[in-house]
């Protein structure tokens, strides 16, 4: 007897609503695992934080940030260097960004009138809407290109590009 194509798609779903729920960073540091688990409690913070070090391998400035939008390969007196691009990077200050967890809601707040004499003053009448990302303070936060310099595999400088 065969099986109905059908009756595959609720274990479908149900693999590809808990894959969905791990980061792309944590899915990195999965691929690594081995290497993960040799590095020393700072870099595993700064890997986890998204974050890089001096010294960092190729392999965990990927865990940390993924791959590059551009590599470059240039020829120095020292020998071979690669530059890895990283294009509309975040940097600084970034206290203040809330994220809820799926599927949860909030309420808006905006001023109904100029003074807030009723009880409901300052929330609005739709009440619940869906979250999402909000900024509540973000200060000295541009995007930047971020340029990491690794010579034999090995972060050895990086720099921001405005």
């Amino acid at each position: 007897m065969k099986t109905p194509h059908a009756a595959f798609l609720p274990v479908l779903l149900a693999v590809a609503l808990l894959t969905g729920c791990v980061s792309a960073r944590t899915t990195r540091i999965q691929e690594n695992a081995g290497l993960y688990a040799s590095l020393d409690p700072l870099s595993k913070k700064l890997i986890n934080d998204g974050l890089i070090n001096l010294g960092f391998t190729s392999e965990a400035v990927y865990m940390s940030l993924g791959r590059p939008n551009h590599i470059a390969t240039t020829e120095t007196p020292e020998g071979s260097m690669e530059t890895w691009t990283y294009r509309n990077y975040l940097y600084g200050k970034t206290r203040g960004i809330t994220v809820p967890p799926p599927g949860s809601t909030t309420m808006r707040q905006t001023r109904t009138s100029s003074t807030p004499s009723s009880a409901n003053a300052g929330i609005s009448p739709s009440g619940a809407i869906p979250a999402a990302p909000m900024a509540t303070e973000i200060s000295d936060a541009p995007l930047a290109t971020l340029l990491l310099d690794l010579r034999d595999g090995r972060v050895v400088a990086a720099r921001l590009e405005f």
